[in-house]
């Protein structure tokens, strides 16, 4: 940045905006203070060359005593800017500049995680795992020789329902403090709480491939317990488990071979239910079939016969 003021002549006066350069800081120290050092010059000289000088990206080159410790104060010296000598340095501000230093130290630290609120009634968390577990924090010594743990970004549980899998930030605990790696993953694990369920009446459905005789099953209906998250089972309406049996494709040959296979066929009942719910208990387990043609007329020949003793009374 330059500013510029003609003068009588040919001369003119400019001013400049030099940053100041550590050429030997040690690599086990950090400069904290100032953090950007510059220094503003005013420049007096020919108009032709000022133009010159103030495109040329000069700057204050400091070398620091090995000796100087963690503060250092030096005057800026007009000779190390290298301007040419018809140039005549007027004023440079500040005159001297103080340097304050820290030792550069890397330390490992521990993740934590912290929360915001917590789990809906039907939930509980059962762990919070930081990967990894710990980071290493580089910076100056006075700000990390009380600090043993680092803090990611919170994790707000009021609307988590199930386990995931976060990629969070971790938390800035100073100016100068970096961390490898800057990111950790955080794996919440959540559970829901169980409960289990008796449903009755659910009827049975009966499946099968090129089923020629419609057959039905016996009993008609079972009774089912069920047990899964607490959410999912108290939601879970009794039209929505299919229960079922499925004939086998020789079932229909074994019965015209033997008189008997009906009566002794048990096939075992199917549960069709939502993921994570399950199957405590079923009654029965299996059923038995007939076909669909012989419980209409043993219905029929019932009904007849309660026609018939009804008019045996009132005679």
């Amino acid at each position: 940045l330059a500013y510029f003021v003609h003068g009588e002549g040919n001369r003119s006066v400019v001013s400049l905006i030099v940053p100041v350069e550590i050429q030997n800081l040690p690599s086990k120290k950090i400069l904290l203070l100032p953090q950007s050092p510059q220094a503003q010059i005013s420049l007096r000289g020919p108009s032709h060359i000022l133009s010159e000088v103030a495109r040329t990206p000069y700057s204050f080159k400091i070398r620091i005593p090995e000796e100087a410790g963690n503060r250092y104060e030096t005057r800026l010296q007009a000779a190390s800017l290298s301007i040419p000598p018809s140039v005549e340095v007027t004023r440079i501000d500040p005159p001297q500049i103080t340097f304050v230093f820290d030792n550069l130290i890397e330390k490992q630290l521990q993740v934590e995680v912290p929360r915001i609120g917590s789990l809906k009634k039907d939930y509980r968390l059962s762990e919070i795992i930081a990967e990894p577990a710990t980071v290493t924090a580089r910076g100056p010594q006075t700000e990390l020789d009380s600090l043993t743990t680092v803090n990611t970004e919170q994790v707000d549980l009021r609307a988590i329902t199930s386990s995931q899998i976060l990629d969070l930030q971790l938390e800035l605990t100073g100016k100068f403090v970096e961390f490898s790696p800057k990111t950790v993953t955080v794996n919440v694990n959540v559970r829901a709480l169980t409960r289990e369920r008796r449903y009755s009446g659910l009827p049975v459905v009966v499946l099968g491939k090129d089923l020629t005789e419609k057959w039905e099953p016996v009993p008609k209906t079972v009774e089912l317990e069920l047990s899964g998250p607490r959410p999912l089972v108290q939601a879970l309406d009794a039209e929505e488990i299919q229960v079922s049996v499925e004939v086998p494709t020789d079932f229909v040959s074994k019965v015209s071979e033997d008189a008997g296979y009906l009566e002794k066929a048990r096939l075992p009942v199917r549960v069709q239910l939502p993921p994570k719910v399950e199957v405590v208990q079923v009654n029965p387990k299996e059923v038995k079939l007939r076909r669909e043609s012989s419980a209409t007329t043993a219905a029929q020949k019932n009904t007849a016969a309660q026609k018939n003793a009804a008019a045996q009374k009132s005679k």
